[in-house]
């Protein structure tokens, strides 16, 4: 059996009622691993990772991990990234952990991409740079991230790596609101209170 079909079975064994983690899937997912399928790599790590059906393990987790994202597997890379930013089951390093967030990002990861931001925001393995968090935090709230869209939007309010714009903050805390984040929502309707009120004193004169 070839390792991307043993993944595959694998992954049908766990759509039919398997638990992650159990021996036979285990097996399967080790085999195609051996042969060198990277998401079954990916799998292993994560089960890894999170103790799933093994005893946790940050750095075989790490091994692993490193070895699906050097393959090209994006939330290998993201979750490699994050390792180095925690230090599990590697030294810390948020240089590394910069460097496997870029590397998801343009590989397509959402995630990723607001992780990016909040490096440049913060100058997390990298440089501060409030016009590049903002580009960043840009991407993932297009893609319909609600956490970017509130903080686009609160970039637009404060001026923060881009143009102040009040017209564009309110629009894209209407969206995060949209999209269930609570201090949007909390935002948009303290807004539209205060625009009612002035409205209906206005009609009062």
């Amino acid at each position: 059996m070839h390792a991307s079909q043993q993944y595959k079975e694998a992954l049908r064994l766990i759509r039919n009622g398997h638990s992650r983690g159990c021996p036979m899937c285990m097996a399967l997912l080790e085999v195609a691993a051996t042969n060198g399928d990277p998401l079954a790599v990916y799998a292993l790590a994560t089960w890894y990772l999170h103790g799933t059906g093994v005893k946790r393990n940050y750095r075989h987790a790490a091994r692993l991990l490193r070895k699906a994202a050097d393959a090209g597997v994006a939330a290998a890379q993201y979750d490699l990234a994050v390792c180095y930013e925690n230090g599990n089951g590697v030294q810390r390093l948020p240089s590394e952990a910069y460097s496997y967030y870029l590397k998801a990002a343009n590989a397509g990861d959402r995630g990723a991409r607001s992780e990016i931001a909040r490096c440049y925001y913060y100058g997390i393995g990298t440089r501060k740079n409030l016009r590049k968090a903002f580009e960043w935090y840009w991407r993932a709230a297009k893609s319909g991230d609600p956490e970017s869209q509130y903080v686009v939007g609160r970039a637009y309010e404060l001026g923060e790596g881009c143009r102040k714009n009040d017209t564009a903050a309110m629009n894209w805390y209407k969206r995060a609101a949209e999209g269930g984040n609570e201090i949007a929502k909390r935002i948009v309707s303290s807004l539209e209170s205060r625009n009612a009120d002035a409205v209906s004193n206005g009609k009062m004169k």
